[in-house]
């Protein structure tokens, strides 16, 4: 079995990373002992669950390996052989019922032989030899083998080798007629037995090491999924809260700077251009304002067909909200234009920037979004939809912060979606799309 995988102690941060972690939480098996010891384990399966499995194909193996070694002894009986066959048979049977993903069944089959076979060996050679103490193992076993959602069933499967401990303990001492053995035999069989409990027990706890790694590294994968949807802040508060039981996620701004940027000729370029390649354009763009956000220290919000929305002072830097915002207008035009000399398309964009006071906050149960609302959103979008391409609209709140001012010409009102009128500014010399 292979060792655990190692955690870093850093949570990932880019895409790359959350894709090595999704591999790492669902490792392929390579050797021959990984993919027999896990037929019927499943890529949606989790690790806590996966490791019940394990163990049941781990013993199966085990045991048609030895028992195939003794089978092949020359000086092994017919009857001998075919004792040895037939357990070896209902094994591998309980290895097919986890490749049928029946992990129940094959849980009952593994326990019943093991009862069956450790009771025989009481049977025919009494507690005098000590074969009675690997009922102890077979007590514990069912625990080890059968799903967490068959707790009872596991129960009592246990319940029988228990009794059968207790009666042979009680009564076989009267019963027995089979002569003690000598002295070298008991040590065997207790040590055997011992063995045995003590395999059995460090090779569960490597198979639970490994599915704790593997649950950190899917926690930490969820992380950062959540991470990418959410602000940290945000995030923390959710995490490790039912869907029922979270609280309502909102926070009154009295003073943020929003920004929504449009692709000016995307939709043009969707009618020609394959979806695959469509989307992929887009994906690569957009991730080059991700980056130029980070750097801004700009919080995206989220992103609408081919509009990139986002804003300055939700967490932070209140007072120089509209500069950042002003900065990560001026870095997208520049990104954009640079993105559409590289591919060779007729691409620009129009950003729209409006300061006021907002609401943010979390809505829906199945699918989260953070999103934002209040007059700046609206001042916003109806800002971008006036702006020149590959030039910027401002609000007269944002208008009123800038140090020069002489580069932006008022283009009059604006009526904003809700219904709102307000003055616009936008850079001098630019000119309007058709």
């Amino acid at each position: 079995m292979s060792a655990a995988p190692e955690l870093s102690g850093v949570a990932p941060q880019t895409r790359a990373e959350l894709l090595d972690a999704a591999r790492l939480s669902l490792p392929t098996p390579t050797g021959l002992w990984q993919r027999l010891t896990r037929v019927g384990v499943t890529r949606s399966m989790a690790p806590a669950d996966a490791k019940y499995v394990i163990l049941i194909n781990t013993f199966v193996v085990l045991n048609v390996v030895v028992s195939s070694l003794l089978l092949f002894n020359p000086d092994q009986t017919v009857s001998s052989r075919l004792i040895l066959f037939s357990p070896m048979v209902i094994l591998l049977l309980c290895m097919a019922l986890n490749w049928q993903r029946r992990y129940a069944l094959a849980a009952l089959a593994l326990n019943a032989v093991a009862f069956v076979a450790s009771g025989a060996q009481v049977f025919v050679s009494g507690v005098n030899g000590g074969a009675h103490l690997y009922l102890l193992i077979v007590i514990v076993a069912p625990f080890f083998t059968f799903p967490r959602d068959r707790s009872w069933l596991a129960l009592g499967v246990a319940c029988l080798p228990a009794s059968l401990f207790v009666l042979a303990g009680v009564y076989y001492r009267e019963l027995d007629l089979v002569p003690a053995p000598s002295p070298i035999a008991f040590t065997l069989g207790v040590t055997g037995a011992a063995a045995l409990a003590a395999a059995l027990g460090y090779y569960t706890r490597r198979v639970a090491r490994e599915a704790e790694a593997l649950t950190e590294l899917k926690r930490q994968q969820t992380d950062l999924l959540v991470r990418a949807v959410l602000p940290p802040q945000v995030a923390a508060r959710l995490k490790g809260t039912r869907a029922a039981e979270r609280s309502l996620v909102a926070e009154q701004h009295e003073r943020v700077s929003v920004v929504v940027c449009d692709i000016a000729g995307f939709t043009a370029l969707s009618e020609t251009m394959p979806p695959e390649e469509l989307v992929g354009l887009l994906d690569a763009l957009f991730s080059e304002f991700d980056e130029l956000g980070g750097r801004a220290r700009v919080e995206k919000i989220r992103t609408l067909g081919d509009a990139y929305i986002a804003a300055t002072g939700l967490r932070d830097g209140v007072e120089t909200c509209t500069d950042r915002a002003l900065s990560f207008a001026q870095g997208i035009i520049d990104v954009t234009r640079a993105f559409a000399h590289r591919r060779g398309l007729q691409l620009g964009v129009r950003v729209g920037i409006a300061t006021g006071p907002a609401v943010a906050g979390v809505i829906g149960t199945i699918r989260l979004s953070y999103d934002l609302w209040g007059p700046a959103v609206h001042r916003a979008t109806a800002l971008e939809a006036a702006a020149p391409r590959n030039g910027v609209a401002l609000d007269s709140v944002t208008y009123a912060t800038l140090a020069e001012r002489d580069r932006y010409v008022s283009i009059g009102s604006l009526r904003g979606p809700d219904g709102s009128e307000f003055s616009a500014y936008a850079v001098s010399g630019a000119t309007r799309d058709a």
